[in-house]
């Protein structure tokens, strides 16, 4: 398991365009985070979601995850080892953004502590979509027309719960570790069906 983590950290930290996503996810939370906290805890958030998304999408994307699988049969290992690597990246993002936020430590501390969930979620969801480019699309499009303009942000749903759990609403966060849960539960299922599908 620790080389499997060590593999994926690895592949966070070696592919230029994840370094320099996760260098402008940083910087561009750094920059918002004058403005509140709040504003640092959406964009960290969902630059995180971004990253992760690519990186795990990404190796289905490319049929790099075939060399992966030759190497590590087990699949769910493989893929509890993607989620503590995604979540591992996911709380130095979120910490290294933190240094610029001068107002309220209580989101803050929200945010440090939902942002690693949120890779989770990321990485989960990439399993089971496997491209990267349409989970990115397909959150976005959630995001603004489901929960936002039908539900108005207004229903227990992920986004919103991520959203309201930066808010300083702890348990909000118990609610998308559940979407969390739920996400990863689909991924273990699907963790078997062929790396070409």
């Amino acid at each position: 398991m620790i080389s499997i983590v060590a593999s994926e950290l690895y592949r966070f930290a070696t592919i230029r365009s994840v370094w320099l996503s996760v260098i402008v996810v940083v910087a561009a939370s750094y920059a918002v985070s004058w403005f509140g906290a709040a504003f640092w805890g959406l964009i960290v958030g969902a630059g995180t979601f971004a990253v992760t998304a690519n990186v795990v999408g990404s190796q289905f994307a490319h049929r790099t995850m075939v060399l992966t699988y030759l190497a590590r049969p087990n699949r769910l290992v493989v893929l509890a080892g993607q989620i503590i690597a995604s979540a591992i990246v996911g709380a130095l993002i979120a910490v290294v953004s933190a240094i610029g936020v001068r107002d309220q430590p209580g989101l803050v501390v929200a945010g440090l502590s939902a942002v690693p969930v949120i890779a989770i979620f990321a990485a989960a969801l990439a399993t089971i979509v496997r491209r990267p480019l349409w989970l990115i699309l397909g959150f976005t499009g959630w995001l603004i027309i489901v929960e936002g303009a039908i539900f108005q942000l207004d229903y227990p749903l992920p986004v919103t719960m991520f959203l309201a759990s930066i808010s300083g609403k702890p348990e909000q966060l118990v609610k998308f570790c559940a979407w969390t849960a739920g996400a990863l539960a689909v991924a273990i299922g699907l963790a078997r069906r062929d790396v070409t599908d």
